[in-house]
C-alpha cells in the first residue's frame, strides 16, 4: 500500500515536472498538423504513435494529450493568429533544455511527414518553432520526410 502511494507520488511529480514539455508537443503537432488549414487522420494516427513511444509522454494518459492537441487544433481554426502566438509561447517554454527543443522539432516533422508530403506551409510553421526554440531550421529541414 505505502509503495503504491510512493509509486503513485512519482508518477505525478514526473507529470508536473514535464506538464511544459506535453503542452509545447501538442502545441507543435497542432501547428504542424492545421498549417494547411486541415487535420487529417494520417497526422492524428501519427501523434497517437508518437504518445505511445516518446518516453517524455507515455506518461500522459493519451485521451488527455490528444484533448490537449484538439484543444489547440479548435483555437487554430476560431483565433488564427493569437492561437498561433499562443502556442509558439507555449512552445518557447521548453526552448532552455536542447534535449527537449530538439525532440519538439522531430515531433513537428514527423507529423508533417505522415501524410508523405512536406508541404510549404508545414515547412513555414517548422522554422518558425525553431526559431522560437532557438535553433537552426536548416538542421532539420533539409529532406525532411526521406529520413
Amino acid at each position: 500500500m505505502l509503495m503504491e502511494l510512493v509509486d503513485d507520488l512519482r508518477l505525478a511529480l514526473e507529470r508536473l515536472k514535464h506538464r511544459p514539455f506535453l503542452e509545447a508537443a501538442m502545441a507543435t503537432a497542432a501547428l504542424v498538423a492545421h498549417s494547411d488549414g486541415v487535420v487529417r487522420l494520417s497526422e492524428r494516427t501519427r501523434l497517437d504513435d508518437i504518445l505511445e513511444t516518446l518516453d517524455l509522454l507515455k506518461i500522459y494518459d493519451v485521451h488527455d494529450a490528444v484533448d490537449l492537441f484538439n484543444r489547440y487544433v479548435d483555437r487554430l481554426e476560431t483565433d488564427g493568429g493569437a492561437a498561433v502566438e499562443d502556442a509558439l509561447n507555449d512552445i518557447a517554454r521548453v526552448s532552455e533544455n536542447p534535449e527537449e527543443a530538439d525532440l519538439l522539432v522531430r515531433v513537428g516533422m514527423a507529423i508533417s511527414c505522415a501524410d508523405g508530403d512536406f508541404e510549404e506551409g508545414e515547412r513555414r510553421i517548422l522554422k518558425q518553432i525553431c526559431l522560437t526554440l532557438h535553433l537552426p531550421s536548416e538542421n532539420y529541414l533539409v529532406a525532411a520526410c526521406s529520413r
